[in-house]
């Protein structure tokens, strides 16, 4: 394939990415079959992350954390190295540091602690500490507490303040205490205004479908929880049960006699009917 057709038809694929298993299989199919062209594709993957919006972004890092820990192929080795060598950069495009951003931050850390638990390219260790410091910085901008001042001292500054950040930052001051709100000075305690990082906010489209691949991801999650691994026998289930469970003691022996007695009265209870 022409390497800029095959550039745009993986461009394509990669905006088209979703919760479902379907679509990240057709990727990683159209990935191995373009060996040759694997560090052009990578390099889309990275420009995708840069210009996607936020949903498209967590899907390709959920569709990279499946090559890192569900590819098997020998062809996909590479790729497996070059996103454990850039894992703090994807981290840093994925949730970037942004208020809007930072719903990508939660999913991100279980992606991450997938990756460096079961993924098949080791992460360098300087790698890694830049990722955690950058997922620390975005759990910080989440927790910040907002700051108090007193209005009566810093109203002047706050106006200077809010007229210079007006054209780009949105401020929202609230009032802490409505009781507190006035004291002797007629000063009133609020807080400062929180400058909200510019960002995209997300259309009503994009939190419906963030909502559906959300749900989606968390049903296969739960599947992944139930399912069970045969390759030691049809009764692998049955003996990990029988060897976790220990010895019958005397509760056990009084809750089967409790069993059998309500089994018991809904057999006489079912005749006496059937009578």
């Amino acid at each position: 394939m022409d390497p800029f057709e095959a550039r745009l038809q993986f461009i394509k694929t990669l905006q088209r990415l979703n919760a479902s298993n379907e679509a990240n299989e057709n990727a990683l199919q159209f990935l191995l079959q373009n060996t040759d062209l694997m560090e052009d594709l990578y390099s889309c993957t990275l420009e995708e992350l840069d210009k996607s919006s936020l949903n498209v972004k967590l899907n390709i890092f959920y569709f990279l954390e499946m090559i890192v820990c569900g590819c098997s192929a020998r062809q996909a080795t590479q790729f497996q190295h070059w996103i454990a060598r850039d894992l703090d950069t994807i981290i840093d495009k994925v949730v970037p540091e942004t208020q809007v951003g930072l719903v990508n931050l939660s999913p991100s850390r279980s992606i991450v602690a997938s990756i460096l638990s079961k993924g098949k390219a080791p992460v360098d260790g300087k790698v890694q500490e830049r990722a955690m410091i950058i997922l620390k910085s975005r759990t910080d901008l989440l927790e910040a507490p907002l700051p108090t001042v007193t209005v009566g001292q810093s109203s002047s500054r706050m106006t200077r303040e809010h007229s210079l950040q007006s054209d780009s930052v949105r401020t929202s001051p609230v009032v802490e205490n409505a009781d507190d709100s006035f004291t002797g000075d007629d000063k009133r305690t609020t807080s400062s205004p929180k400058p909200i990082i510019p960002g995209h906010n997300l259309s009503r489209n994009e939190i419906l479908r963030r909502m559906d691949e959300d749900r989606e991801r968390s049903k296969r999650l739960k599947e992944d929880i139930w399912a069970e691994d045969y390759q030691f026998g049809p009764f692998s289930e049955f003996n990990r049960d029988w060897d976790s469970t220990g010895p019958l003691n005397d509760l056990d022996y009084e809750q089967m006699n409790e069993d059998n007695e309500i089994f018991m009265e809904s057999i006489s209870t079912t005749s006496v009917h059937a009578i």
